[in-house]
């Protein structure tokens, strides 16, 4: 491949990401609770699996982010299983492990 074929490929992984970003900002701003909640964290979840994608390109890179990606997502997720007492600080910490993600 040619450095400009490398420099279009990655433009369009970016627009792409940046349409899953815009598409999720809109859909988080219409949804409010219930169903809707897991349609949004579905969403989320392919979110943040592209930018992993998009983003981290070294072995070593996606490796370590590839373990956090995990965490917040098996965090997020217990949230619809735990017990509703523990929902704030599944929540809390979801957006902590997602913040390092990100």
């Amino acid at each position: 491949m040619t450095s400009g074929m490398v420099a279009g490929l990655r433009q369009r992984k970016y627009a792409v990401l940046l349409a899953l970003l815009c598409l999720a900002l809109a859909i988080e701003m219409a949804i409010a609770t219930g169903a809707e909640r897991v349609f949004s964290d579905a969403l989320n979840t392919v979110l943040a699996f592209s930018i992993w994608f998009v983003v981290f390109e070294r072995a070593r890179e996606r490796t370590a982010m590839a373990a956090i990606l995990v965490v917040a997502v098996a965090i997020n997720w217990a949230r619809y299983f735990a017990a509703a007492n523990l929902d704030h600080a599944l929540s809390l910490a979801d957006q902590t492990v997602t913040s390092f993600l990100l």
